[in-house]
């Protein structure tokens, strides 16, 4: 798990704010890469806002998941105003903000 930001979030004890966040820098690594968060993960809800990475994303073990905001969230993950201009390759699932997406959005 590799992000430009935060490499792992685990929200099993309380939420995780990121804001005001960017990278530039290109971002490599196994699975869960992404360019802020490489993986949100847990109970509790997380929260990224007037983010953006311009950095390239590239995730390379098998069945990777690669995303320009978030590799992989399998929690509630709320994004706002969050953009993206880097390009993102996976070898499983990829995305321009989320790579894989496995909990709620709003």
């Amino acid at each position: 798990m590799v992000g430009g930001i935060a490499g792992k979030t685990d929200l099993s004890q309380s939420d995780v704010t990121i804001e005001f966040c960017s990278n530039t820098g290109a971002i490599a690594g196994g699975t869960q890469i992404g360019g802020i968060i490489g993986d949100n993960n847990g109970a509790n809800g997380g929260y990224i806002s007037d983010s953006y990475n311009k950095g390239n994303v590239t995730a390379t073990s098998p069945n990777s998941q690669g995303g320009g905001i978030a590799g992989r969230t399998l929690a509630i993950l709320d994004v706002q105003r969050c953009w993206n201009s880097g390009t993102v390759q996976a070898t499983g699932s990829a995305g321009g903000i989320l790579g894989r997406f496995g909990g709620g959005l709003s």
